[in-house]
């Protein structure tokens, strides 16, 4: 009983509550910025942000959504070192999904990279999800040395060599991220 009643320093107790507000507050950004296609009842809902609004989350709130998403990363990995289960998909969180939806454009994705905030794409990236394998890409156009910045080329290795991945089981999004990360690689080869 004694270990379960650990006495928490003051500050951790403010990070815990800043965090959740902070996750609360990409949430209603997140809806904000949420469109459905109005065709599709059932279709998903998906961000729409302008290249303009993209830059300026990405200038404005860039290293915080970066600083979230790597971590959500980290926290996992302390709850699978102490073989606890998550209660949560990482990748459900606003966080990665606004990081996802700022990288698809051109100079908020730059503005991502000069705050290093391809570490946390790359991890994003690792996890199977399209849009930010593609926004890598986008990133690999004019330099494929960004691949080099954060390990970003580990966390796409780490993709390929990962045969339990949800992904997997549907053939075409599995052709599409493969082909994807072999591109990056290729590109970092040349």
């Amino acid at each position: 009983a004694c270990l379960g009643e650990e006495e928490r320093a003051p500050d951790e107790d403010e990070d815990m509550t800043s965090n959740r507000l902070s996750s609360v507050l990409m949430q209603c950004l997140v809806e904000l910025c949420t469109v459905k296609n109005s065709k599709d009842a059932t279709a998903k809902k998906k961000i729409s942000l302008s290249s303009s609004e993209a830059e300026a989350i990405a200038k404005s709130l860039g290293k915080k959504i970066c600083h979230m998403v790597l971590s959500r990363f980290l926290e996992r990995a302390k709850l699978q070192q102490y073989e606890m289960e998550e209660d949560e998909d990482i990748m459900d969180a606003p966080d990665v999904t606004m990081l996802c939806a700022m990288a698809q454009h051109g100079e908020a994705l730059m503005t991502l990279r000069s705050i290093g905030g391809l570490h946390a794409l790359s991890l994003v990236a690792a996890e199977g999800e399209v849009s930010a394998i593609v926004a890598l890409k986008k990133a690999c156009d004019k330099d494929a040395n960004v691949l080099l910045e954060g390990d970003t080329y580990a966390s796409i290795m780490n993709l390929l060599s990962d045969d339990n991945s949800p992904w997997r089981s549907d053939d075409a999004t599995r052709r599409q991220i493969e082909g994807a990360a072999f591109e990056l690689l290729a590109r970092l080869c040349s």
